[in-house]
């Protein structure tokens, strides 16, 4: 089974919709913070699915990368999804894809979330070792 490959345009869409920022306000971050020059109405035709459109300049996916801190190959998932899907997109994995577009606060709450539930865990699994005899 081919994985779903995910256009550059729906990643960068779902990331800025995920952080909550218009095209013209990430256009302002790029260039104020990430020293990017791209306009707003650049990013809206970024955003749109147009099969002949060059891939992005290397400091365009660099800034979009530390913004949003993802990997190149999350957003040009497209470029670079040739063959079938690995194994680890099956099962648990693929549930946790998206995660990259919670914003900072949600994926530290996420995280603390885990942390908890593998320290339960851990706790009934030593509680049912001690309580058979095993250590």
């Amino acid at each position: 089974m081919a994985k779903q490959r995910v256009l550059f345009c729906d990643r960068l869409r779902d990331l800025r919709k995920a952080r909550g920022l218009s095209l013209r306000e990430l256009s302002e971050i790029l260039q104020t913070e990430h020293k990017v020059d791209i306009s707003h109405t650049a990013l809206a035709k970024w955003e749109k699915d147009v099969p002949e459109r060059s891939p992005p300049r290397r400091e365009f996916v660099a800034a979009l990368c530390n913004l949003f801190n993802v990997e190149p190959s999350f957003l040009l998932d497209e470029i670079f999804s040739v063959g079938p899907a690995k194994k680890h997109t099956d099962g648990r994995f693929k549930d946790w894809q998206d995660v990259d577009l919670l914003s900072d606060e949600r994926y530290q709450i996420l995280l603390s979330i885990k942390q908890e539930l593998l320290k339960a865990q851990d706790v009934e699994t030593r509680s049912r070792n001690n309580g058979t005899g095993n250590t």
